[in-house]
């Protein structure tokens, strides 16, 4: 598949339970691409050339998260409504006559119906109707709801936890910082970490939160406490991606 843009592209997110796509790209577009069709359905510009880094669905994709450069995250109200539309090929429905349908009546001048009346000499064209083609179409509505002025530094990251409770955002400032949701007012702020923070990602339970940074170390946090739970050490370098796997089974 080939989504152009006009900018690198520095993140992606799949719908959770549609086939939509969504990137955020260095000018500071958010797009979002219908997988079918491989057309763009929407596209916005919150601030201009502040690149997008982070863009992130809640788990009930209601609402879109995009985080920038800045320190800024913008959210939008998301609305998908399915529409069932008739195809058209251009085409009138008509076609021309086959010999069969098309009578040249004059040989048969003095041939009368059973009701008296003689077949008219001019050929007929049959007029046919082919059936209804029909397809689904997703019709997208984003209404922005807020701007959150999290962090005076780039957002590397945005995450809604699983059971939606917090909205992470990670920043070059060193620090993690916990919104509410939906009020969006502070929670905690996570600090530890030396370096720039890359990445994160919390546990099923939306209890623990991991982190990875440029002090080449990663961390893990109690969410509802703010603190460290644990320091792994032993990278050379920036870890710049994590994931958490607890052993449970949340399905």
């Amino acid at each position: 598949e080939f989504f152009p843009s006009n900018a690198a592209v520095n993140t992606v997110e799949r719908h959770p339970g549609e086939p939509l796509l969504v990137t955020g790209d260095q000018s500071g577009r958010v797009r979002v691409w219908d997988l079918r069709t491989r057309k763009c359905m929407r596209e916005v510009l919150p601030e201009t050339d502040v690149a997008i880094r982070s863009v992130a669905f809640s788990p009930n994709a209601q609402m879109l998260f995009a985080a920038n450069n800045v320190g800024n995250c913008y959210v939008w109200r998301v609305g998908l409504q399915r529409k069932v539309v008739e195809e058209t090929d251009g085409r009138n429905g008509s076609h021309s006559p086959s010999s069969a349908e098309t009578k040249d009546t004059a040989a048969d001048e003095d041939e009368e119906f059973d009701d008296g009346r003689a077949e008219s000499a001019s050929s007929q064209t049959v007029e046919v109707n082919p059936p209804r083609q029909t397809k689904e179409i997703l019709e997208l509505g984003m209404e922005e709801m807020f701007r959150l002025n999290a962090h005076k530094a780039y957002i590397l990251r945005c995450l809604v936890s699983p059971d939606s409770r917090y909205l992470a955002t990670c920043s070059a400032d060193h620090t993690v910082k916990l919104w509410f949701l939906p009020s969006f007012q502070p929670a905690q702020t996570l600090s530890g970490h030396q370096r720039w923070v890359w990445d994160m990602e919390f546990s099923p339970d939306s209890n623990f939160l991991v982190t990875g940074s440029s002090d080449n170390s990663a961390r893990s946090w109690n969410v509802d406490q703010g603190d460290t739970i644990c320091v792994f050490n032993g990278h050379h370098k920036a870890v710049i991606s994590v994931a958490l796997y607890d052993g449970r089974d949340t399905s």
